[in-house]
């Protein structure tokens, strides 16, 4: 462990780059509950079968209750583009347009530096 308390494996992203995207979607108000439940069936998968994604994170905005807003890491850029060939990521990019007022704006990201303590995340 360092001075902070944090083991070696924690650092990930120290002089390793990370694919990183921010995804904004704007949900169909009669539609949030069917939106948040596939997006809970495709977490599922995610754990069982990715090991790169290293965040998926679904956030809200408490004075914006429509939006959603996705925090995606993966160890690289391979790593997204197996997360994009998954069965259970097809589904969702097929199924969510159904539940969204217009296409989801994407912020592709570049890292700099940054800590991933790979503990799994939740309200």
């Amino acid at each position: 462990m360092d001075g902070y308390g944090f083991k070696n494996g924690d650092l990930l992203t120290r002089g390793r780059a990370v694919f990183a995207l921010v995804v904004h979607f704007t949900v169909l108000p009669d539609h949030l509950e069917a939106f948040d439940t596939l997006v809970s069936d495709t977490l599922a998968q995610i754990v069982l079968h990715e090991p790169g994604t290293l965040v998926y994170l679904s956030h809200q905005r408490a004075e914006r209750p429509y939006e959603r807003v996705f925090y995606e890491c993966y160890q690289n850029e391979k790593s997204f583009e197996a997360h994009e060939a998954q069965a259970h990521t097809i589904r969702f990019l097929h199924e969510r347009s159904q539940y969204l007022a217009g296409p989801p704006d994407v912020w592709r990201l570049d890292s700099l530096d940054g800590l991933i303590r790979g503990e799994p995340r939740a309200r």
